[in-house]
């Protein structure tokens, strides 16, 4: 779930809707802006990354706007905006709509963005539209092989700190610098970029490789067929070599608050 909580505090750089545009304006408004949102650059299979995008978008807009919506509730009692509970309303329906179309693209319940995301982060690679069904779908083959069927090119916003989790985790791919960022395909998150300057910033590696380690560790160790390719990742940005999931559980509950980057800035060692 960690990997997903830094997923959605990228949403407010992703910015595909603004919520204090939001907050100005009935969401029918809104709605006509949203259309005005950055197009994705489509590849040769135009349905796929349109569908892709879609799909992205219909999240995003349920979970800005219900954070939205939560925020004017709490403001309604003492608000003197006589307009507020009919935006409340119009807000609401226009979610209930989203969702249903986001089920209508997936086949998929629409629950938290926390759901969503790690779904996402997942499958995003090996999603393919099915004509006859009218869906977006998971390629169980193309999943298993690590086949990425379209490389969806909505560009993410990264922070410094993300982007060398991702790095450590052997998630980075096609790296290049472009003026004062660097951009680079994610395995299974999609296109990014992420400002230099960040990237060399010892401290947003550390946290990034701190990130990495309890994603590892906590999270796809326990799941793993094959251990060797993680701990291999792991032991190169850490230096430790523990052959066994316990092992490498007990080093972090003991060593996770005083681990800090060495001089360096290579791997991860414990302050002592």
């Amino acid at each position: 779930m960690e990997q997903f909580k830094f997923a959605c505090t990228s949403l407010a750089v992703f910015a595909l809707l603004s919520v204090s545009c939001l907050a100005q304006q009935p969401e029918s408004e809104a709605e006509q802006a949203e259309s005005k949102t950055q197009q994705p650059v489509l590849q040769d299979d135009k349905t796929l990354s349109e569908k892709k995008y879609d799909l992205f978008k219909t999240a995003n807009f349920i979970h800005i706007n219900s954070q939205q919506v939560e925020k004017w509730h709490e403001e309604l009692p003492d608000s003197d905006n006589p307009n507020l509970a009919d935006k409340i309303i119009e807000t609401e329906v226009a979610i209930e709509r989203r969702k249903e179309h986001f089920k209508e693209l997936t086949n998929i319940d629409y629950t938290t963005h926390e759901d969503f995301f790690s779904w996402w982060e997942e499958n995003a690679d090996y999603l393919e539209w099915i004509i006859s069904l009218n869906k977006l779908a998971v390629n169980e083959e193309a999943k298993s092989e690590g086949t990425v069927l379209n490389h969806f090119k909505y560009v993410f916003e990264l922070e410094g700190w993300q982007y060398w989790s991702f790095m450590a985790q052997n998630r980075v791919k096609e790296s290049r610098q472009s003026g004062e960022f660097i951009k680079a395909y994610v395995h299974n998150k999609g296109s990014v970029r992420v400002k230099k300057s960040q990237l060399e910033d010892p401290l947003q590696k550390e946290r990034g490789y701190k990130d990495a380690a309890d994603i590892l560790i906590n999270k796809k160790l326990i799941t793993a067929e094959e251990h060797l390719p993680l701990i291999e990742l792991l032991t190169k940005f850490t230096g430790e070599k523990f052959e066994d999931y316990s092992a490498w559980v007990f080093w972090w509950d003991t060593n996770k608050n005083r681990l800090k980057l060495n001089e360096e800035g290579t791997r991860l060692i414990v302050n002592q």
